[in-house]
């Protein structure tokens, strides 16, 4: 009896020192700096955390305040299928692709979704927010996911110039756009049959119409509560307590 509670005592206090799972996010760089207007840099898009893996994703892009620089490319990875975007050169267009093949699978983080080439036009600041509009998993799942904001810099001026927090400045923050959740993909052109996948490396101005903004441009759903390790860590003292007594009540 005394071997079997000392084998529960131990077994909830271990389960005690298991860490939360990290929750998925989008990555990228805090600052992107152009170093004058007609000058391009890219932009690397990221996944990490993704522990169910991925079957396919929609994000939403957009530059603001607009003029100062544009989306003037777009380039996927090779597990990317079928990939499709809107309308560029342009301040804001969305990205899609989907992985037929299995190649974005858990345990290779981060994992790249895309790489936006941006073009300034003007010097000055803007800020650049990809919006999660559709990520799922691997298991039918979907992620949910905060929106990425990227500052970028055209022209002089310094990092310090920037709030790279957990969102844009007042004054440089997107207006905010309502619109449906999606369950697929809209304001797309068809998608071709899956046999016959196609590889695209890198994209150049597509003669697609342009989708506005306020249409794809989602606010995601608030983010689940996460592993409540202050509940976990109560009833696992508890559990300890009570056999001890009871451990004690049988001497």
């Amino acid at each position: 009896m005394r071997t079997c509670a000392a084998i529960l005592c131990v077994v909830a206090l271990a389960s005690l020192a298991v860490p939360a799972l990290a929750s998925p996010a989008l990555g990228g760089p805090d600052l992107l700096s152009l170093p004058a207007g007609g000058s391009t840099a890219d932009l690397t898009i990221t996944l990490d955390g993704a522990e169910a893996g991925l079957s396919g994703y929609n994000l939403s892009l957009a530059l603001n305040p607009t003029g100062i620089a544009e989306i003037v490319a777009v380039g996927y990875p090779t597990w990317a299928n079928m990939p499709m975007n809107g309308s560029i050169p342009a301040p804001n267009t969305w990205i899609q692709a989907v992985d037929l093949e299995m190649g974005a699978e858990p345990g290779k983080d981060p994992t790249v979704l895309a790489t936006i080439t941006i073009r300034g036009i003007a010097d000055g600041r803007v800020t650049m927010t990809v919006t999660p509009v559709v990520v799922d998993d691997d298991q039918g799942g979907r992620y949910t996911l905060d929106p990425l904001w990227v500052a970028v810099q055209v022209g002089a001026g310094t990092a310090e110039t920037f709030e790279t927090g957990d969102g844009p400045t007042e004054d440089e923050a997107p207006s905010s756009v309502e619109g449906p959740r999606m369950t697929a993909t809209p304001h797309s052109p068809a998608a071709p049959d899956i046999s016959e996948t196609t590889e695209i490396i890198t994209t150049s101005p597509s003669p697609s119409p342009a989708v506005p903004a306020d249409e794809q441009t989602t606010t995601p759903p608030e983010a689940a509560p996460g592993f409540d390790r202050g509940t976990s860590c109560l009833a696992g003292l508890v559990l300890c307590a009570l056999l001890l007594l009871k451990l004690k009540r049988g001497e």
